[in-house]
């Protein structure tokens, strides 16, 4: 099991790296982000799943809750915060002409 633990970490850790070195020598910001998704989506899976299986690790089960808990929670919140950087990168919208604020000004008679 510690070679698995072992494995699973630096596989983690090596996307994380390849992913940040392609990061820098990009230089768009929207290309930029999409680098940024491995290390959530992939490389935190693996370090937790790594980590999870460490020995000495299972000491105690609330150890093993705790970071897969953090693992959880990097994974589900990773791509809501690459989209939340675009959108504030991309600057902001223009107003949506069928909104509320729009609605029926055309349309009056009188």
């Amino acid at each position: 099991m510690t070679a698995a633990a072992y494995a699973l970490a630096w596989a983690g850790v090596a996307v994380t790296v390849a992913a940040a070195v392609r990061l820098l020598a990009t230089g768009r910001v929207f290309t930029r982000l999409h680098f940024v998704g491995p290390g959530t989506a992939v490389a935190a899976p693996l370090v937790v799943a790594g980590l999870a299986l460490a020995p000495g690790v299972w000491g105690s089960f609330h150890d093993v809750l705790k970071i897969v808990l953090i693992g959880v929670l990097v994974f589900g919140s990773g791509p809501a915060a690459v989209v939340a950087t675009a959108r504030a990168a991309y600057g902001p919208a223009a107003p949506d002409e069928s909104g509320p604020e729009g609605a029926g000004e055309g349309d009056r008679d009188g």
